[in-house]
């Protein structure tokens, strides 16, 4: 299983989630979010981390040339497009071949239409929950009932959304899922993340995975 914990802003805990095994580490470049960093901010945390875990750099309706610029800077593994990108708008992006994961929410009309238009350009689906004027990080969990057609018709489904070690299995037992993206269910405060739920989030998983 595929794990991603998102919404890093300090270097040592990025670093601690690499080392209890996850595969990827989120950090946050929408200047409205609680989980913001900046450019010089990111570049710290991904020296700590580089070669350990993807890292990857989540946008929202951000231009390709910014964000292009924050690949070679910092050196991203992955680009996370978060908000209503249309591909036709990110084909420089494309030729570059950085890794791209396209978030979709299903409770949205027209999302399913949306991940079959990307399906040609992205790596990852990533399935998020919907809450007005948020893009992402809200706690509210995702509707599992909706998830089944993006299972059915693409590979590499990532589920996020109100996702924590108590309520884990409800998200394992799907079939199809590829992996799980986590950000406030392993959180103190928003930004601040809590050790102990990073363990027990990683531990719980390597556990079902094994049954």
């Amino acid at each position: 299983m595929f794990v991603k914990f998102c919404g890093f802003t300090n270097p040592e805990e990025a670093e601690c989630a690499a080392l209890l095994g996850v595969d990827a580490v989120g950090i946050v470049f929408y200047k409205q979010s609680k989980r913001y960093v900046t450019p010089v901010q990111a570049r710290k945390i991904a020296e700590r981390v580089k070669g350990k875990v993807m890292i990857v750099g989540v946008f929202v309706n951000e231009n390709q040339y910014a964000i292009l610029e924050c690949v070679e800077k910092i050196g991203l593994d992955a680009i996370q497009l978060h908000g209503e990108e249309k591909p036709d708008d990110y084909f420089d992006l494309f030729d570059s071949r950085i890794k791209i994961i396209k978030a979709v929410k299903p409770e949205l009309p027209g999302s399913f239409s949306l991940a079959e238009i990307w399906a040609a350009y992205s790596d990852f689906f990533l399935l998020d929950s919907f809450r007005k004027g948020l893009p992402g990080g809200t706690g509210k969990m995702l509707d599992l009932q909706l998830v089944g057609p993006y299972l059915e018709k693409f590979d590499n489904v990532i589920l996020a959304g109100g996702i924590s070690y108590e309520n884990l299995k409800e998200f394992l037992y799907l079939n199809g899922v590829f992996g799980l993206d986590v950000s406030s269910g392993i959180e103190e405060s928003p930004g601040k993340k809590s050790l102990e739920k990073m363990k027990l989030f990683i531990k719980e998983v390597r556990c079902l995975e094994s049954k």
